[in-house]
């Protein structure tokens, strides 16, 4: 079960290695970046539900998301989902924003029918409402190079040297993938600061 955990790590590293592309205050209105301005209005196209709807609209009068409005998100979601059979356990990140850790499901089959539960449950709820948010948070100029990102938010807690950069982080998130089929875990990688910089620009270790 342990090593099946680690594939699972390691496939999502390889994926989000893949697929790399695309403050913390409350803004004025008016004042959006243009990138976050565009990625609210995509928000409010692409909604499903009325509540996201009311979400983006007022995001955009407002100029942006709320941690309560994100909250509210996340809370319909975890009633979907528990609706559905599946529990779920989070950790509540420093920037606010949730984070699985783990659920009830243990087969190929239960997990197969867990992530068609997410994503049924995330559509309307936390799909599009908490990507806009981490934007907003983190990314509000829509920086293509997320890594470049995740390396700055590296340095600025203490995490790692001066002179490491996105292109080091890239390197060692594929040591780390290797290392997590192995059976080794990458501490460097696994520190709740590295979680916290990793997961807030979109990477999940």
């Amino acid at each position: 079960m342990r090593r099946s955990s680690a594939m699972r790590q390691a496939v999502a590293v390889a994926a989000m290695l893949a697929a790399v592309s695309a403050c913390t205050e409350q803004r004025q209105p008016g004042s959006l970046p243009p990138a976050l301005h565009a990625q609210l209005q995509l928000g409010l196209e692409q909604s499903s539900t009325e509540f996201e709807r009311r979400v983006f609209r007022d995001a955009l009068a407002m100029g942006g998301i709320s941690q309560k409005d994100y909250e509210e998100a996340f809370t319909l979601y975890r009633r979907c989902v528990r609706s559905a059979g599946l529990i779920e356990h989070y950790q509540q990140l420093p920037s606010g924003i949730y984070r699985i850790v783990g659920s009830n499901a243990r087969t190929q089959k239960q997990m197969e029918s867990a992530a068609k539960k997410i994503e049924s449950c995330a559509d309307g709820t936390t799909m599009r409402i908490e990507a806009t948010y981490r934007m907003q948070l983190f990314n509000p100029n829509g920086e293509k190079d997320l890594l470049k990102l995740a390396a700055e938010c590296l340095r600025d807690k203490g995490e790692v040297g001066p002179q490491y950069d996105g292109k080091r982080l890239r390197e060692d998130l594929r040591e780390f993938q290797t290392q997590q089929v192995g059976g080794k875990p990458a501490a460097h990688l696994r520190s709740p600061a590295a979680i916290d910089c990793l997961y807030n620009v979109g990477f999940a270790i």
